[in-house]
């Protein structure tokens, strides 16, 4: 002991002593010890012990005379019995460090400049071990390495609606509870940071471990490195908490069991610098484990490499209808839910970028999606590459009215896994201002597409070379949805696919690859030909529709290439003969007759090959099959006879002496003229027909 008694002086002498002490008569109390474990400091005997009476009556005689800012400094001391300051009013800084109250701590109402209980050991009898509601303080309030052992059913910390002008220093504070929460920080007002880091925070209550709710924060809080378990419910409840500086919880652990109320909850909180929580993790055996609903952080959000593990229907982590002003990373993280959604973004803004590279998101249900952010608004590019997300049963990415400013990357080995019939990864009515880029990811579907993304609209290029779509089960189904619908999607840029992605695809999967109707796109991919085109329209397209070759044909036209834009009109017509069924009898054989002859309208020269051949045929027979008679029928006269029943138009008139026999071979001549002229006209109008395309028929 130094200013004082001996550490052999009795009780009597340092009561005293620290009587005159606290009354400003005499110097500092301070006994020191080698340990100061909580099982060392009850050991120690009666020559420490002070009755809490008698510093109680000091202060209120202190506080009676005229105060000064003398500091108070007690250590090593045992206070015996409940020490109650409450309503105490003193300019002192008040330092009771390494000091072991074995019936606790009551510091209701109080106003002081400063409280130091660094080091000490708060044991409760009737009330809880620490009780400091509504306390004032000018400057700080530190309890760094204290201890604080509840067993009562209030909180063993209580710091409701207390006012620190200065900061909290609680650094590797070990605050414990048997039967109730651990610490009750409500409305709690703190001018600079608030320090919990590297402590032990433990308790049993279905209510939160650490209360901050409605909490202010005028610096930072960190909690980086602090172990809060709750073996009954939530650890961290801090709805409407503002922080102006950053919260840090770095290397946090944050479990319990809640059915209700997550393990961390942060709704309607307010976070002005970065949100720190990187290879933190949260465990909730019962409910949701991260709850972050219509939070604003007005820098970054970090969850890089947590581990977040929930159950149940509520999300494992909540970000619904938050703002985050910075980026938002969930780089390396691994999130799960048994039961339910992994992470709900839904109506999230982000005005930077979303990273979740390298990320896994587990889940097993088929009422909600693994992970969702319908709605949801990126200012950034936002970036899954190398990510897996797995539902074995519904939905693996939920992204319907996604707007990202930049590039949405699902490349470089994504990997989604779903077994719902909505689709693995849904993109319907998205926009991205920039790439789309599916580049070697893996989407591997059972019921449903592997890539839903009906009415998406991307302002660049969609890249998918390499992509691998597979459909699970044994057996083909002729009803299943095609792997990839793209129907009514537009891409500004290039659609870039090459064939042998196409051709692997084709062989992978045992439905249709693509549904293309309605969908338009800038630019051609120069490594797909006309035929890879169409093959894919005609193979690969789960029902005919003309749009998508018309589509196709304009974009070769735009570039010049006519004759390809003429391949895929009539790969068109073969189609719509094949697969579609909308066209009468007579109709579907006027197109068949259409397309040997005329190419569909787009080859008439095929028609002159038709009436070269009926004259050929009708040379042949006028020449050697015997139907022709006559003293003056030489060979130019039958040859004549023949173009006149080749080419209906034509009249020879120097043909009177070659005339038709009146036998067998000459009935079968007029016969064949019958027929050479049917067919002769049917060519010449399919000709006509075809040269002038007066009257070709675009099909529907």
């Amino acid at each position: 002991m130094s200013g004082a008694s001996s550490g052999g002086s009795s009780g009597l002498d340092l009561e005293g002593a620290a009587r005159a002490h606290i009354c400003q008569d005499g110097p500092a109390v301070v006994l020191r010890a080698e340990s100061k474990l909580p099982e060392a400091m009850r050991t120690w005997g009666a020559d420490r012990v002070v009755q809490a009476s008698a510093v109680r009556d000091a202060f209120r005689l202190r506080s009676r005379e005229k105060d000064s800012s003398h500091c108070v400094h007690l250590q090593g001391l045992v206070i015996e019995g409940r020490l109650d300051l409450d309503c105490l009013t003193t300019e002192a800084n008040v330092r009771m460090v390494d000091c072991h109250f074995r019936d606790g701590l009551s510091l209701r109402n109080a106003r002081l400049s400063s409280l130091d209980l660094s080091g000490s050991l708060f044991e409760d009898g009737a009330g809880p071990c620490v009780s400091a509601d509504n306390l004032v303080l000018r400057f700080d309030l530190r309890m760094e390495r204290a201890h604080v052992l509840g067993n009562a059913h209030q909180a063993a910390l209580s710091l409701h609606g207390a006012e620190i002008s200065g900061c909290v220093l609680a650094a590797g504070i070990s605050i414990s509870h048997a039967c109730g929460p651990a610490v009750d920080a409500t409305n709690l007002v703190v001018n600079g940071d608030l320090h919990f880091e590297r402590g032990s925070i433990v308790g049993r209550d279905r209510d939160a471990l650490l209360t901050l709710r409605g909490a202010s924060v005028g610096g930072r809080l960190y909690l980086s490195g602090t172990v809060l378990e709750n073996g009954q419910g939530p650890a961290v409840q801090a709805d409407r908490m503002r922080v102006a500086n950053g919260l840090r919880m770095r290397g946090a652990t944050a479990t319990g069991a809640s059915g209700t109320y997550a393990i961390v909850s942060l709704v309607d909180a307010a976070v002005g610098g970065k949100v720190n929580l990187k290879q933190t993790r949260i465990e909730n055996s019962a409910g949701p484990a991260l709850v972050a609903s219509r939070l604003k952080v007005e820098g970054d959000f970090d969850l890089d490499e947590t581990r977040i593990a929930g159950t149940g229907d509520r999300s494992t982590v909540n970000l619904f209808n938050s703002w985050v002003a910075g980026t938002l990373s969930m780089v390396k993280a691994h999130h799960q839910n048994s039961s339910g959604c992994v992470m709900n973004a839904q109506r999230a803004v982000v005005d930077g970028d979303v990273r979740l590279d390298h990320s896994t998101f587990t889940s097993h249900t088929d009422r909600a999606a693994a992970v969702n952010v319908f709605s949801a608004r990126v200012g950034g590019y936002m970036s899954l590459s190398r990510t897996r997300i797995v539902n074995e049963l519904g939905t693996a990415l939920f992204a319907v009215q996604l707007k990202v400013g930049g590039d949405l990357r699902l490349d470089s080995g994504f990997t989604a896994r779903g077994g719902g019939s909505d689709g693995v990864v849904r993109l319907h009515a998205s926009k991205i201002e920039g790439v789309l880029d599916l580049s070697a990811s893996h989407l591997e579907a059972t019921r449903g597409p592997a890539l839903s993304a009906r009415s998406m609209e991307v302002l660049a290029d969609l890249r998918a070379d390499a992509v691998t779509v597979m459909a699970r089960g044994s057996s083909v189904d002729s009803f299943a949805p095609p792997m990839i619908d793209l129907r009514n999607t537009s891409v500004r840029g290039r659609l870039a696919i090459s064939p042998q992605t196409i051709e692997d695809n084709r062989v992978n999967t045992r439905r249709k690859l693509l549904a293309l109707d309605d969908t338009v796109f800038g630019v051609l991919d120069p490594r797909i030909t006309v035929k890879d085109w169409i093959r894919v329209l005609a193979q690969d397209t789960p029902a005919y529709t003309s749009q998508p070759y018309q589509h196709l044909a304009g974009r070769y036209r735009d570039q010049g290439d006519e004759r390809e834009a003429r391949q895929i009109l009539m790969a068109q017509y073969r189609d719509q003969l094949k697969r579609s069924d909308r066209q009468g009898p007579f109709l579907r054989v006027w197109q068949k007759l259409a397309g040997v002859t005329i190419g569909f309208g787009h080859q008439p020269w095929r028609a002159v090959f038709g009436l070269v051949g009926i004259f050929v045929l009708m040379s042949l027979l006028a020449l050697w099959g015997g139907g022709l008679d006559g003293a003056g029928c030489h060979g130019v006269q039958r040859v004549g006879r023949a173009i006149e029943a080749s080419l209906p138009l034509l009249r020879i008139q120097q043909l009177e002496g070659c005339e038709t026999g009146s036998g067998t071979a000459g009935l079968m001549f007029i016969l064949a003229t019958w027929i050479a002229q049917v067919a002769a006209w049917m060519f010449a109008t399919l000709f006509i027909v075809g040269l002038t395309t007066a009257v070709r028929r675009r099909p529907s």
